[in-house]
């Protein structure tokens, strides 16, 4: 579930995510929908709440069976015109080298979230393919992970950003080492795809441990002004299926997060 206030009329706004759900009259398995409450005086209310699934607003070869939209939800100004708006996420797939899924926003307004032409953004996001030759071995598709924040990189385009987890893509042949990417958002237009994504992993300079098998780096993310200067944002990711060493233990999958300051 998420929170918004997508509609700005004060009242906060609910959205369910259905990842399981099945479409166009079942023949989609799992394909996945979303729901949105909007609030009101009296609280939540069904006046005027929406179904949103791939059938109505991007029924093309994107839409797959276990695509699980909405697996994932995070809430931000994108475009910075005052709305919040809303990125859903759907299931990771490998192919040719790398793993790719689709990110939708939805971009708010007065009269709330909407599928009509103009009022979202279809981002197809793929992993470096020179970091990914493998595909992790229990996994052919998997969950994203989203937040959304301010990291500093887009100071002249006034956008909020979105950090992506992918926590059992493969890192340099080692499976289910884990990534996050950044996408950096501009005013009046949501994410921008022009501006070059951000990643991150432990083989990155600055990034504490390096890259094992099972790690699961971007499993969990949170962002917060963890030591950052306003208005940055940073980054915490945590690394569930991290090893490490307690009183001389190796203590296999014990986890661990690490916070990722914003880039100035």
């Amino acid at each position: 579930m998420a929170v918004g206030d997508f509609n700005k009329d004060g009242k906060d706004d609910l959205i369910v995510s259905s990842p399981l759900e099945s479409i166009k009259n079942n023949t989609v398995a799992k394909a996945g929908a979303f729901h949105v409450i909007y609030g009101s005086a009296n609280g939540l209310t069904t006046a005027n709440s929406k179904a949103f699934s791939q059938e109505t607003f991007d029924n093309t070869s994107n839409l797959k069976a276990d695509n699980q939209l909405g697996c994932s939800l995070a809430v931000a100004d994108f475009n910075s015109d005052t709305y919040d708006d809303l990125a859903v996420g759907s299931r990771w797939r490998y192919g040719s080298g790398k793993y790719s899924t689709m990110i939708y926003i939805f971009f708010g307004s007065p009269q709330g979230l909407s599928e009509s032409a103009g009022k979202f953004q279809k981002i197809a996001v793929s992993t470096p393919a020179n970091q990914t030759q493998v595909q992790s071995p229990d996994y052919t598709t998997f969950d994203s992970v989203l937040a959304a924040g301010d990291f500093g990189y887009d100071q002249q385009y006034f956008g909020r950003d979105l950090a992506i987890g992918i926590p059992k893509a493969a890192i340099n042949n080692v499976g289910e080492a884990g990534m996050v990417l950044v996408l950096f958002g501009r005013q009046g237009m949501g994410i921008d795809p022009t501006i070059p994504q951000q990643v991150l992993h432990q083989d990155v300079a600055g990034i504490e441990g390096g890259c094992e098998a099972g790690d699961w780096f971007g499993s969990a993310l949170a962002t917060g002004r963890f030591g950052s200067l306003p208005p940055y944002e940073a980054i915490a990711v945590g690394a569930s299926g991290e090893g490490i060493i307690w009183n001389s233990v190796n203590q296999t999958k014990a986890g661990a997060f690490h916070v990722i300051l914003e880039n100035k």
